[in-house]
């Protein structure tokens, strides 16, 4: 009888090897969504078990990826992808972490990727790209809000973002350093202190749009990634666990994650 080794079977399929550490990028993940339908009337299915399908609006559209051969496009008018609040996508005072790969066609204003605060609310996290009106200049920056409070940190140290250039954009909130980061492309790393956490809310979550003004200006964007801890330890995701996800630039497809 030939042996073979439970590692050996489907290598590149997200199986760990016999005996050896797998990447842990299935611990503590909340959702996944891959952004690869075609254009049409297709929802952002999100291939984790939680099944957090995100509802589209308007007609976003599709154009060539990275990750996979296919992007999710909007058009910066009034398409987005959203789904009504549930405990799974809210926060708190926990360790969480959103990885997003994007790809701007325009800079010309403020654009959002992810965002979980309505206009009008204080409470929510948000990831965009912040043009001069916001207060930044041509940077990426990651906010969290709990009732009248504040923190924001840009990416100040990888500096102006570019056109038409593939981004694996990282943001985490960790509740036990009480630090929001943002990491670009598995580079330097911009951390402000906070304490705050994010405030308990019933806003949507919506990837490419905020409120009925600000929306994602003609560009791609997929996949989007969401980890969480129930409380610290877990929702931050490593050093070695970026480096794993942005893979040399070629991102990492959900097949590949492992325990």
């Amino acid at each position: 009888m030939i042996g073979i080794s439970r590692g050996s079977i489907g290598l590149g399929l997200g199986v760990a090897r016999a005996g050896g550490a797998g990447n842990g990028l299935l611990n503590n993940l909340i959702a996944y969504w891959p952004l690869n339908e075609a254009a049409g009337a297709n929802n952002a299915l999100d291939l984790h078990s939680n099944g957090l399908t995100l509802t589209q609006t308007h007609s976003p559209g599709s154009a060539a990826g990275l990750v996979y051969a296919g992007a999710r496009t909007l058009d910066g008018a009034n398409d987005y992808f959203s789904r009504a609040s549930e405990a799974l996508l809210q926060t708190g005072d926990t360790d969480f972490t959103i990885a997003a790969w994007v790809y701007f066609s325009s800079l010309t204003a403020s654009q959002w990727i992810v965002s979980k605060r309505s206009l009008g609310t204080t409470s929510g996290y948000q990831l965009f790209y912040s043009a001069a009106d916001i207060g930044g200049i041509n940077r990426l920056r990651f906010t969290v809000m709990n009732n009248d409070l504040f923190g924001g940190v840009y990416a100040t140290t990888y500096g102006a973002v570019p056109t038409s250039t593939w981004l694996l954009v990282c943001a985490w909130h960790n509740s036990v350093a009480d630090t929001i980061n943002i990491q670009i492309n598995d580079g330097a790393i911009d951390s402000v202190a906070t304490s705050i956490g994010t405030g308990s809310d019933t806003n949507s979550f919506v990837l490419g749009a905020f409120g009925a003004s600000y929306y994602f200006y003609g560009g791609r964007i997929g996949p989007v990634t969401m980890w969480k801890s129930a409380a610290g330890g877990g929702g931050v995701l490593s050093a070695a666990q970026r480096t794993a996800l942005y893979n040399g630039s070629a991102g990492l497809a959900y097949a590949n994650f492992t325990t």
